[in-house]
């Protein structure tokens, strides 16, 4: 499990947030985490409400924990991204479900848990790549998944900034189907991480 999780970890990447028309409900925490907050303070409210959790990685840049409850499930891997500003803007979740076989049946639940508090997503993909379809989805789950066969995700997004016209700027969830069989949960702050990817790409346009 180690040698995995630190694959994970290591191949972690910043995603800026998309834009999409969508409720009004406001998101700005994470399992009680404001976005935005440093990583002591993370560190300070995850370990008070959830002594059992453990530290798996640690970087300038992220936390990554074991053994922590998000909702009704225990997540496989959760992962907090900082800004070089020691901002919080992305928390991931990994859930795993009992068999990889389960892991549609366990993005729809992850999906109505959450429209139970935001709405239904108004954004949503689900595609099949040959030689697959949808009449497919339960009898060849793990290996469509497992090569890349079918895409999954829904997308929530927040105008939590009240500015309709400028959607760059939203908060998002997005849920999405991941190759390793499980489902991954994406928690944003569109400010904080569309600021650290354009210091990103001035920093390296320095090189040209």
């Amino acid at each position: 499990m180690k040698k995995f999780l630190t694959i994970i970890a290591a191949t972690m990447s910043l995603w800026t947030s998309a834009s999409f028309a969508q409720t009004t409900t406001t998101m700005t925490s994470v399992m009680g985490i404001e976005l935005g907050s440093s990583k002591a303070k993370v560190s300070e409210i995850l370990t008070s409400k959830q002594p059992e959790c453990k530290v798996f990685s640690q970087t300038e840049k992220s936390i990554s924990y074991t053994d922590v409850k998000w909702g009704d499930y225990k997540a496989y891997l959760v992962i907090f991204q900082f800004s070089p500003e020691d901002k919080l803007h992305t928390v991931q979740i990994l859930i795993q479900p009992e068999f990889p076989k389960g892991v549609f049946n366990l993005y729809d639940e992850i999906i109505e848990k959450l429209a139970e508090r935001y709405g239904n997503s108004k954004k949503k993909l689900e595609y099949y790549s040959h030689p697959y379809n949808k009449t497919d989805k339960y009898k060849y789950t793990e290996s469509m998944v497992k090569n890349g066969n079918v895409t999954m995700i829904s997308l929530w997004t927040f105008d939590v900034l009240n500015t309709a016209s400028n959607e760059d700027d939203d908060n998002t969830i997005q849920v999405k189907v991941v190759p390793e069989c499980m489902v991954k949960v994406s928690y944003q702050d569109a400010v904080i991480i569309n600021e650290v990817v354009r210091k990103q790409k001035e920093n390296n346009s320095k090189d040209y």
